[in-house]
This record gives C-alpha cells, sequence and structure tokens, in this order.
C-alpha cells in the first residue's frame, strides 16, 4: 500500500512500502532486564509470525562493557563493532538475544550513545520498533519510562511496547 493509497491520505500515517518479496523488518531494544527480554520474545514471536527479521540493538550509553576506556572510536552512527566490547559484557547481551532462538539473519547489533536516540535513528527504516516497558512505574508513575518517552515522540513506525508478563495468580481454572 503506498502512502497515496492509504485511507485518508495523508501520507505522514503511512508506513513504508513494502515490496511482497521483502520481509517485515523488526527492531527491539535489548538489554538484561526483565522487560526488555520479554520484548525481544514479542519480537521474535511476531517475526515468526510475519516472516520478519529481526534486529536486536543494544546501547551502551556510557564505557561499561567497551573494551578499552578512552580509546574505542565510536562511528558518527554510533554503532559498535562486537570486537570493541568487552568479551564477558557481550557475552551477556548474547546470551540474552539466544534465549529467543534466532532465526538465521537475525542480528544482534552494539551501539553507543542515549538509548532513545540510537534506538530512533536504528528504525528509522524499520517497519516496527519494539520496547519494553518501565521495569518499575513506582518509580514516577510513568511506566514508558525516558527512552520510551523519547521514541514514542520521534519514531514514524508503529512502536510496541511489552510489559511484563501479570505474574501467575495461583488460580486454578474452573471445572
Amino acid at each position: 500500500m503506498s502512502a497515496s493509497t492509504v485511507p485518508g491520505g495523508d501520507s505522514r500515517l503511512a508506513a513504508r512500502p513494502i515490496d511482497r518479496g521483502e520481509p517485515q523488518r523488526i527492531v527491539v531494544g535489548l538489554d538484561d532486564t526483565p522487560t526488555a527480554r520479554a520484548a525481544l520474545r514479542w519480537a521474535a514471536r511476531q517475526a515468526l509470525l510475519t516472516g520478519a527479521t529481526v534486529r536486536a540493538v543494544h546501547v551502551i550509553d556510557w564505557p561499561i562493557g567497551i573494551e578499552a576506556f578512552g580509546s574505542v572510536e565510536v562511528p558518527e552512527d554510533g554503532r559498535l563493532p562486537e570486537e570493541k566490547v568487552s568479551g564477558p559484557y557481550r557475552r551477556g547481551i548474547r546470551r540474552v538475544f539466544e534465549e529467543a532462538s534466532p532465526e538465521p539473519g537475525w542480528q544482534l547489533q552494539f551501539a553507543e550513545g542515549d538509548a532513545g536516540e540510537v534506538l530512533v535513528a536504528e528504525a528509522a527504516d524499520a517497519d516496527l520498533l519494539v520496547i519494553g516497558t518501565r521495569t518499575n512505574p513506582a518509580w514516577t508513575g510513568d511506566v514508558s519510562g525516558p527512552v520510551a518517552h523519547h521514541v514514542l515522540s520521534r519514531m514514524t513506525c508503529p512502536v510496541v511496547a511489552v510489559p511484563l508478563p501479570a505474574p501467575e495468580s495461583g488460580r486454578t481454572e474452573r471445572q
């Protein structure tokens, strides 16, 4: 569907036109929090249902995890080659990514910078961005948090914010 065929005709409401031979692209923000893991699981299920590809983006906003403090030149786009991320840190995030049983063609990418800004840039040509909601909404009363707020106010593709699954209530089903 092209922007001109979008109901109402507003091209700003249209997602990127998709060539039927091209898989949809899902970008997911990834770290080792329970909500990011839930977002990755949701993105993986969505990708399997739709034939989409997944690119998980882990943003390092402080030199923690970078191999050599002060000696890493980060390209303008903020992407970090995996070898510039310390081995133990990289392996930990890769284990989180592997929990989703990635399909061939799915990617894990490391980047440096402000998480909100990096995710907006990385998902600029995506069909969908998936993020986790704030782990503890009691902190501010805002379930979205600063990264989600930044993303939601600037994205041009749909954004899915995935909460943690509801805890088991211990109730038994009716018979």
